[in-house]
């Protein structure tokens, strides 16, 4: 079938990029307490990116028949002959040179039956565990597993292609009586089965228990540390579009014009570390087809690089940093592929800290201004530290500030060595006043 399109494309006289996906997503979920969905979703679609004379064209089908497929074609070139030429959009051609494994038969083989058993067992052994507690949680979550297959193919020449598998446990949720934090446990793996579930389950009671009666503050103006989700939200929807190559060209982000200057504490080194296997997000080629590769981005404060796809990365006379994003049914973006920050101490990062607060989980991210760098966030989870260790909980402090000054006011980097999703690294700042 592929062979045909990139036959028939030949024949019209355009050069064709052939992009297929194809995922299987088996989950089960629960809300309030109760069993809320069971299904197993199969998802595939094809894109397609044709160049007549130069000129770009896009089409994308999840109807993957040979009369739709030929339909696809004229569409595309359709829509490239009513665009501009644009030299810079080229179709990769130099072979793939990662060879991560992110595939695991272990968890392929795992029954549909098995995710329901395990979906099920996570609520209800969480709910007895919080009962002998004398908490009432009301809960959500569930398992869920992906397989997914990503194929690449053009006209030049070029085919690559990549599976990978995730399995996913999460529960979340609150206590009315008596009253608690929003606390959630998210356990991630791509080569194995990850935490049980009773380990899941007893992490979020431990949560939930010393989340109780939190106390509500307006502001945070004392030192911080930021686990590694909290950071990474931060920094995926501030920092993550501030880089990408095409906004800082246009002048849409705070670090235009900004390589080679100290953005960050020297104790920062920032690296989008796409062709990793600890990261869930990882894979061995980008949306293009240009493998992917340790982006070293910020080295100890000094911004070194931007992230590009093709077409940008040649307009800045550049190669791409295989940091192109897309779905088949999705346009070409540029976003990080993950964000680890090398550790700069093995210590206790809370252990010296008089009076702070450990901030686990936030919320509003996604608002944040890549233009200025500027974010407001609610703290959902987190707690006050005094005398070096974690004291009362905390419910819906503002945390205000910018990219820059985060960055900047960061003393100390640790974290553990784990398969997550983005960000692996828990960060200390120093004081810092932190409201609207």
């Amino acid at each position: 079938m592929i062979e045909k399109i990139l036959a028939k494309a030949s024949k019209l006289g355009v050069e064709c990029e052939v992009y297929c996906s194809k995922i299987l997503h088996t989950y089960s979920s629960f809300e309030n307490n109760k069993l809320a969905v069971f299904e197993d979703v199969l998802d595939t679609g094809i894109a397609l990116r044709v160049l007549y004379n130069k000129k770009p064209g896009y089409a994308s089908t999840c109807n993957i028949t040979p009369k739709n497929l030929d339909r696809l074609i004229k569409h595309a070139i359709k829509l490239a002959k009513l665009n501009e030429e644009n030299s810079f959009i080229k179709f990769q051609d130099k072979p793939v040179r990662n060879t991560i494994t992110l595939y695991s038969d272990r968890i392929t083989e795992l029954s549909s039956s098995k995710i329901l058993d395990d979906s099920i067992g996570l609520l209800n052994r969480t709910l007895e565990k919080s009962e002998k507690l004398n908490i009432k949680p009301v809960l959500s979550g569930g398992v869920e597993k992906f397989l997914l297959e990503i194929q690449i193919y053009n006209t030049s020449g070029f085919e690559s292609k990549y599976k990978k598998t995730i399995l996913r446990k999460m529960i979340y949720g609150k206590s009315h009586t008596p009253p608690s934090l929003e606390c959630q446990v998210e356990d991630y793996s791509i080569l194995s089965e990850g935490k049980s579930i009773d380990e899941i389950s007893d992490e979020f009671v431990y949560k939930l228990k010393i989340g109780l009666k939190p106390t509500r503050k307006k502001t945070l103006n004392n030192k911080l540390i930021l686990s590694p989700s909290a950071l990474g939200e931060l920094l995926y929807h501030t920092f993550g579009q501030a880089i990408n190559g095409e906004n800082m060209a246009r002048g849409r982000s705070f670090l235009s014009d900004k390589i080679g200057v100290q953005i960050a504490s020297e104790k920062v080194s920032l690296i989008d570390w796409g062709n990793s296997n600890n990261f869930v997000s990882a894979r061995p080629f980008d949306g293009e087809g240009t493998s992917t590769r340790k982006n070293i981005l910020i080295d100890h404060g000094v911004l070194k690089q931007a992230i590009y796809d093709i077409e940008w990365g040649a307009r800045a006379g550049l190669e791409s940093t295989g940091n192109a994003h897309r779905g088949y049914h999705t346009p070409l973006n540029i976003n990080l592929n993950t964000i680890s920050i090398p550790s700069t101490t093995t210590g206790n990062l809370i252990e010296d800290i008089s009076k702070g607060y450990y901030i686990e989980t936030i919320t509003g991210a996604h608002t944040s201004n890549s233009v200025t760098g500027d974010f407001g966030v609610v703290v959902i989870g987190g707690y006050s530290i005094i005398d070096g260790e974690i004291s009362k909980p905390i419910y819906g402090p503002l945390f205000s500030s910018s990219c820059l000054n985060v960055l900047n006011s960061i003393v100390d980097v640790a974290g553990p060595e784990e398969q997550v999703t983005i960000n692996q690294t828990t960060v200390k700042l120093s004081p810092v006043m932190i409201e609207f």
